[in-house]
Formats: C-alpha cells, sequence, structure tokens
C-alpha cells in the first residue's frame, strides 16, 4: 500500500477511514449521552467557567493545543497541496475543515465527558490511567 502514493494510497484510505471514525464517535456519543448521570458531564463540557479566564495555565494550555493542531495541519496542507488541481477552491476546503474539526471536537466531547461523569469520575482524577484535564470543579 505505501507504492500506491498520495492519490491511489493515502487519499483513498482516507475516503474510507475518515466516515467510518466520524461514525465510530457519533456512536460512542449517543452510547455516553445515553447513559444515566450524563447530564453532569453536558453540563461541565458545554457551561463556560469565567473564573478560569484569571488563571495563567489556561492561555499557556489553549496556546500550546492551537500551535500542536495548526503545526500538524500545516504539515498536511503542505504535503498534500501539491497534488490539487487548479480547479480546487482553498477558501472552501479552509471553511469545511475548520467547521468539521470544531464538530467532531464537539462529539468528541460529547462521547467521552458524559461517560466521565455517569460513571461517578472527577475530570481530572488521578488513577493509573491518564487523567482529563480540568480547570474547574465539576460540582
Amino acid at each position: 500500500m505505501a507504492l500506491a502514493g498520495v492519490r491511489q494510497g493515502i487519499e483513498t484510505i482516507n475516503r474510507i477511514v475518515l466516515p467510518l471514525l466520524g461514525i465510530t464517535v457519533s456512536v460512542l456519543a449517543a452510547v455516553s449521552l445515553s447513559l444515566p448521570g450524563s447530564v453532569a458531564g453536558v453540563r461541565f463540557l458545554l457551561e463556560p467557567d469565567w473564573s478560569a479566564l484569571m488563571q495563567p495555565g489556561v492561555y499557556l494550555a489553549a496556546l500550546g493545543q492551537s500551535f500542536f493542531s495548526l503545526g500538524i495541519a500545516m504539515g498536511v496542507v503542505t504535503s498534500c497541496g501539491g497534488y490539487l488541481n487548479g480547479w480546487h477552491h482553498l477558501h472552501m476546503a479552509a471553511v469545511t475543515i475548520t467547521i468539521g474539526d470544531i464538530a467532531f471536537a464537539l462529539i468528541a466531547g460529547l462521547a467521552i465527558f458524559p461517560a466521565v461523569f455517569a460513571y461517578s469520575r472527577e475530570p481530572a482524577q488521578r488513577s493509573a490511567s491518564p487523567s482529563l484535564p480540568c480547570w474547574r470543579s465539576p460540582h
């Protein structure tokens, strides 16, 4: 498969795998939202905590996430941009990618946080598994 290149290899795989990933995360979100106690997780995800804006660590974490996302995106765009035909509309592609990224992040959040709260776990609880970052108490 590595010899197939971008158009016959990576592009073909992405046309199959990415929709499957979207469907899988959407199903996980639906299951997570159906759990008893999941409303607290939705509230935690969607209700802003304005007091967090006073903490410098929040800004550093946001900048780190932005640079990480932009760095990966820049690498992908640079790599794949050379394979685009002249008829592609880059502005529309940028808008579509941005909307898709935000939608996927929200759906992933709806898969994670309701399940965390449904199983009575703290988002920043220390355990054998990795913790979920949080800057406010959920209760």
